[in-house]
């Protein structure tokens, strides 16, 4: 009997090709090996990065438009400042001998220099300074130094002796001339209290000496006078005179 010998199974080899670096990596443009041109294209126009945001106008959230005039809130108002020639030419009472009368306390002058420093953009006490030397006659000068020892003073005579004082009430008298406005009602209690005695005193309170007996007081009042308080027996006295 023949025998039946069953052939020897030989296997196929497998061949399997190692990945290079062309296929897991990307290729410098983006594109896969064997991947079109065109659909590394296509890719980028349906999905673009959404790192980089458009700028938005104004407009965009508000619906409102947005003026850059208005942008800058703090107003220059140098345009509104008058010149030195302006004020030249306005004349006030005893102007040219150094003596109008002042009807403005220390404080007041005080209020109105701050607030004219700081409601120009680049005004300086320097500056300020050399205008108040202009309201001035002959050689007097009110200098950086007048300037800044009056705004530190207090009190309604504090300071009546700097010449910053005289010659601030000369300017700001001038302009509220110039600009036809109205006295306040303060100015003109002011000149019911002192026009009798030519003006507010320009002596100042650091040579000032008050003589009071027991239990008196002495203080300003809102115009500026001397007012003795704190004895009964000798209530509300009033002295604009002190020696």
């Amino acid at each position: 009997m023949a025998s039946y010998r069953q052939p020897a199974y030989r296997a196929r080899p497998v061949t399997k090709q190692l990945p290079g670096a062309s296929d897991i990596a990307k290729n410098a443009n983006g594109k896969k090996r064997g991947q079109p041109d065109h659909a590394i294209n296509n890719n980028e126009n349906e999905n673009p990065p959404s790192a980089k945001k458009q700028k938005q106008s104004p407009t965009a959230n508000s619906g409102k438009k947005v003026d850059a005039k208005k942008t800058d809130t703090k107003k220059d108002s140098s345009k509104d400042e008058p010149s030195l020639e302006d004020l030249s030419a306005i004349k006030l009472p005893n102007g040219d001998q150094g003596q109008v009368p002042i009807f403005d306390t220390c404080d007041d002058i005080r209020k109105k220099i701050n607030d004219h420093l700081h409601r120009l953009p680049h005004a300086t006490q320097a500056a300020f300074a050399r205008t108040l030397t202009a309201m001035l006659p002959g050689d007097e000068k009110v200098e950086s130094r007048h300037l800044a020892t009056f705004l530190k003073g207090k009190g309604p005579q504090g300071g009546g002796q700097s010449p910053a004082f005289y010659a601030a009430y000369v300017y700001f008298e001038k302009v509220r001339v110039l600009h036809g406005k109205a006295k306040s009602k303060k100015r003109q209690d002011m000149e019911g209290a002192w026009e009798g005695e030519g003006g507010f005193p320009r002596r100042g309170t650091h040579n000032l000496y008050i003589t009071c007996v027991g239990g008196e007081r002495p203080s300003f009042d809102r115009l500026g006078q001397l007012k003795i308080t704190g004895n009964p027996d000798r209530p509300g006295i009033s002295r604009k005179k002190v020696h």
